[in-house]
């Protein structure tokens, strides 16, 4: 998993496969096994989309979570739609993890914004 401070919209093949050929490039500029790629497939999400992943792979387990994600059917989709669509019990139970570190220095939470419709 690659975790980004923001969103990166990452849907369709275009941008996915550029930036796997990129990740490519590297790895092999680095000396690294081509195979790591395949063996070990990446996703990436935002730092939002992380803290709603790990509360449901709490529940589902990181191996269902991540198979059902790196598929190739879903490799396009945003970790939150997937997450929304395969795991809809346990993704709607999710919530702001650090409400009480944004209070202490007076900042507005994410879920805080989007539920006032700001």
């Amino acid at each position: 998993m690659i975790v980004t401070l923001e969103d990166w919209f990452l849907m369709g093949p275009k941008l996915l496969n550029e930036l796997k050929n990129n990740v490519s490039r590297r790895m092999q500029k680095e000396g690294l096994p081509i195979e790591f790629l395949r063996d070990m497939p990446f996703s990436v999400c935002s730092t939002h989309e992380f803290e709603q992943a790990v509360q449901v792979i709490d529940h589902a387990g990181v191996l269902t979570v991540m198979q059902g994600k790196i598929d190739d059917s879903r490799q396009q989709w945003t970790l939150a739609a997937f997450l929304r669509d395969g795991f809809q019990t346990f993704a709607k139970d999710t919530h702001f993890l650090f409400q009480e570190e944004f209070d202490a220095i007076g900042v507005t939470a994410i879920g805080e914004w989007n539920a006032k419709g700001a």
